[in-house]
């Protein structure tokens, strides 16, 4: 048990947390940040950005997952993608659009254009890494959009702090996708949360967080470009508090993160027992990646884009996922408890196609969904 005597409650922007009282000895009195960033491809670039703009900053170095080569040639990936097609052999990738990260800015490229050192994530473990930070003379560590957990050895070592930031709502929204479960709970908000690293996923003492309205035709992608957005300002937040030495190293913060599985896998599946909503959210919390996936007679159809349809007031005798009628453009009407779903668009590989379409598949009124 802590000794109340031994915390002091921090307050920033409205939010409360009892820590260890902090000590701001540590922090030298400096010209410039020394920071080292932690991060792959996506909202690291904003972070990167923001900071070699910053004139009392100085980027020390990049620890980044290292980019895969593909296995094939894109000629030979090509040839076999078309000749699946040919013969309508789907497999569980294929229906993938588009990652979002990808509009963000190549962290390499930028790197490599302002010579800023690239160490990769699979030597985090290795001694001899840790051996080269010591000897960069760390003021503060970033760590944004990282894959793994940042050994202790690493994120003590800085002079000023380690600070993660983390897409979601602490402690309510841990985990690695936060952004994808608020939109399927119906969250009207998402918050950008700074925290203090420890040992444990998301669990320190949150010191600086920025709010994203969450509107109801928001998707994955398009939320995640807002939380892009506004990193820059809560980049300078942090900076700021540790221009006046207001960060500390170690702090927990008062409640245990609530660690969201990630959504993906069984979570992406359509179970026709719910409400219709959870098969919109379940779409608006995947794209512009892929959709929603449900199975008819075996195969797999992902779901694009779908709209929510009163239910049929007359005792139809309906069953779950069954098709019990169509809009004026053919798309065909679902039935789920309390909101049936029209079928407006689904992924065909990598094609939107119009779910009226869906009839060469099988998919008419009388029909029903595998459930």
């Amino acid at each position: 048990m802590l000794n109340s005597r031994e915390l002091s409650l921090v307050i920033h922007n409205n939010y409360k947390c009892w820590t260890r009282n902090p000590d701001y000895s540590n922090i030298p009195s400096m010209n410039k940040l020394r920071i080292f960033v932690i991060g792959n491809q996506g909202h690291a670039h904003a972070l990167l950005q923001h900071l070699f703009k910053a004139e009392d900053c100085e980027i020390i170095g990049l620890c980044t997952k290292k980019p895969s080569k593909p296995s094939l040639s894109l000629r030979t990936r090509s040839l076999i993608s078309r000749t699946l097609s040919y013969f309508d052999i789907r497999q569980p990738q294929d229906d993938f659009y588009k990652n979002p990260f990808d509009d963000f800015g190549d962290i390499l490229k930028f790197s490599n254009k302002h010579n800023i050192p690239i160490f990769y994530s699979s030597r985090l473990d290795k001694s001899k890494f840790v051996d080269e930070l010591t000897k960069l003379d760390v003021d503060l560590i970033l760590c944004c959009g990282f894959h793994r957990l940042v050994p202790a050895r690493i994120f003590t070592l800085p002079k000023v702090a380690s600070i993660n930031f983390h897409t979601g709502c602490l402690p309510r929204r841990g985990g690695g996708t936060p952004v994808r479960w608020a939109i399927y709970h119906g969250d009207n908000t998402v918050c950008y949360s700074a925290h203090i690293m420890t040992e444990k996923y998301d669990e320190g003492l949150v010191v600086a967080k920025r709010n994203v309205m969450i509107s109801n035709t928001d998707n994955y992608g398009d939320v995640e470009r807002k939380m892009h957005n506004i990193l820059p300002s809560l980049t300078e937040d942090i900076l700021n508090l540790a221009r006046k030495r207001k960060l500390s190293k170690f702090g927990k913060a008062p409640e245990q993160p609530n660690i969201e599985p990630p959504f993906r896998g069984k979570y992406q599946y359509v179970d026709w027992s719910c409400d219709g909503i959870y098969i919109s959210r379940i779409c608006q919390a995947i794209k512009p990646k892929s959709g929603a996936i449900a199975f008819f007679k075996g195969r797999k159809i992902t779901f694009w884009s779908v709209d929510l349809v009163p239910n049929p007031t007359s005792e139809l005798n309906l069953r779950y996922g069954e098709v019990y009628d169509k809009d004026e453009l053919g798309n065909p009407i679902v039935y789920a408890p309390n909101r049936s779903v029209c079928i407006r668009e689904y992924l065909d590989g990598r094609k939107i196609r119009k779910g009226k379409t869906l009839k060469k598949r099988g998919v008419v009124i009388g029909s029903c969904f595998d459930t």
